[in-house]
């Protein structure tokens, strides 16, 4: 489901970024790819320390993806392995120059630390709305929803969590919603795979807010993105994401997983 969802809306919001809301004040840069060149061969090959950050960063990738699989019962997790990674930084030398190494405490103070707390505060809202009952509270209220068309159903699902993981983790709306949607699915009789669609889809879609999803927070740390230009592009990125997963959830995974409702 995530894949063709994901082509449709990747080319909507390249064509939604670039050419409606931020479209560029010119079409084409005088020069612009001689310049481009010049900057690329000035580059030349690269150097040992930019190899080994290369290698590092890929060691890294790896480890995320492969020792909770290989290694289940391993006492460390990603937070445990990008911390081995930023010390590998600090500790592996860049070149044969002596005492110069790949990442230096300079060069660490200058990078976007409060992007960091402003995530970390996303994930302590997410985790507060599970200890605070109000995912519970949301479930038992669903309830009343027995007289609404499944359609209406499917979209208020998708709606409210593509809105709520602009507050919380990905992960955690997914986690935490999944099991709501499962159990509100069954008390409408229906299959509980027509509500986990949406709710997985619509977990993964955050685009308006930093402390939405690492990238964001990537993206706001550099500087060249505002919180309102966020704001504004996310918006139409969430609404029409909503309609897609809408559409997507009744018609291809209803004949894909052959659900009935």
């Amino acid at each position: 489901m995530g894949v063709p969802l994901s082509v449709v809306m990747l080319t909507i919001a390249w064509f939604l970024l670039t050419k409606v809301l931020f479209k560029p004040e010119i079409d084409h840069i005088p020069g612009g790819r001689e310049l481009i060149g010049k900057e690329l061969a000035q580059l030349g090959p690269m150097s040992s320390g930019e190899k080994r950050v290369l290698a590092i960063f890929a060691l890294a990738a790896l480890s995320w993806v492969f020792v909770p699989v290989i290694f289940p019962s391993a006492p460390i997790d990603d937070a445990g392995i990008a911390m081995v990674v930023g010390l590998l930084l600090f500790l592996l030398p860049a070149s044969a120059a002596r005492g110069v190494r790949l990442l230096d405490w300079d060069s660490a103070v200058k990078l976007p630390w409060g992007v960091l707390l402003l995530f970390g505060g996303g994930l302590a809202l997410s985790s507060q709305f599970s200890s605070s009952g109000l995912t519970e509270w949301i479930g038992e209220s669903a309830g009343a929803l027995g007289a609404v068309p499944v359609l209406l159903i499917v979209l208020i699902f998708a709606t409210g969590i593509i809105f709520l993981t602009e507050l919380t983790s990905n992960t955690a709306t997914a986690a935490t919603f999944l099991p709501v949607a499962g159990g509100v699915a069954l008390g409408l009789g229906l299959d509980p795979m027509l509500l986990a669609i949406p709710v997985a889809l619509a977990a993964t879609c955050a685009f308006m807010l930093p402390v939405a999803t690492p990238p964001n927070a990537i993206a706001f740390g550099s500087g060249y993105v505002t919180i309102g230009q966020m704001i504004r592009g996310g918006l139409w990125l969430n609404l029409i994401g909503i309609v897609l997963i809408t559409l997507v959830t009744m018609t291809l995974a209803v004949w894909v997983f052959s659900i009935t409702y």
